[in-house]
């Protein structure tokens, strides 16, 4: 019999999964993300994110960038702009940015991506049969990843109610997938966006340490995954047409495509966390990590 491309399938109900839903953000739904964008921008900016509004068909979706992708148009720049300067972001607000989105959101928009994220949906499966194994995490019973056209790349939802405080809802979470108009994603397909996302919403009470950086726990998560995912995410058959780069007018070289293989590290993480990062346990990791702003 031959050996299954992803072996971790055969051991995935060990500990059963969360449902896992796909979907394409309505526009209510799209208004509703980018209003928390906005709504947490200023610390959103102060962390690093650099708005960026571009138009999706120009989209450079790197690893290398901390792009905060929002609506195009001088009426968005001139809505951030006022955000801030201090104004607060309030109903009037999301009244405008409703008009905004309604002007460039069609479902089409997301068929190739929509398509993509479901052919890889037993690679993703396989990845977060890995990751259920760690200690202290939280798992969600559901999980619906929605595609936007919006926001860094991959970001988690893990909330009921007003953006500006965050609450795990132990039973269901939302993680939000940034595509293009031609199925591409921030990394080379997007399981590996989603086991991310995903990592970090279940370790999420052990993550919000606030004594931790954003980009401390953006490296944590990021050693866990080359670590639990490593040997799977290594197997070059997971790149095979992920996307049509034709579509995109993208040319990778065999080198380049070398480079995509495997699971990368974002160059924007900390690296001193390598140092203190405790092989399968995130939370003696947070721990250490945290120490050394005593």
């Amino acid at each position: 019999m031959p050996k299954h491309p992803y072996p971790s399938l055969a051991i995935r109900n060990l500990i059963p999964l969360p449902k896992i839903n796909y979907k394409i953000n309505s526009l209510e739904e799209e208004v509703d993300y980018v209003y928390g964008l906005l709504w947490n921008l200023d610390k959103l900016v102060d962390t690093g994110f650099k708005p960026h509004f571009g138009n999706p068909f120009s989209m450079n979706l790197s690893l290398d960038n901390y792009n905060l992708y929002l609506p195009h148009g001088d009426e968005m720049k001139g809505l951030v702009e006022k955000i801030l300067e201090g104004e607060p972001a309030n109903n009037e607000t999301r009244n405008e940015l409703k008009d905004i989105i309604e002007k460039e959101y069609f479902r089409e928009y997301f068929q190739d991506g929509l398509l993509n994220i479901i052919k890889h949906s037993d690679l993703t499966e396989s990845l977060l049969s890995k990751l259920v194994f760690l200690p202290d995490l939280d798992l969600p019973e559901k999980v619906e990843v929605s595609l936007t056209r919006y926001g860094p790349g991959g970001s988690i939802n893990p909330i009921e109610g007003n953006t500006s405080e965050a609450t795990l809802n132990p039973k269901y979470a939302k993680i939000m997938v940034l595509t293009t108009s031609y199925g591409a994603f921030k990394r080379p397909n997007p399981s590996q966006i989603i086991a991310h996302e995903f990592l970090e919403l279940s370790a999420y009470s052990i993550l919000r340490n606030n004594k931790l950086t954003p980009f401390q726990r953006e490296r944590i998560v990021d050693l866990t995954i080359q670590e639990m995912c490593g040997e799977i995410l290594d197997d070059p058959r997971q790149y095979i047409n992920s996307h049509d780069r034709k579509s995109a007018q993208i040319t990778h070289s065999a080198e380049e495509m070398k480079k995509e293989q495997g699971y990368r590290l974002q160059s924007y993480a900390d690296p001193k966390v390598d140092g203190l990062y405790v092989s399968k346990n995130l939370s003696q990791t947070v721990k250490n990590v945290a120490a050394l702003a005593n």
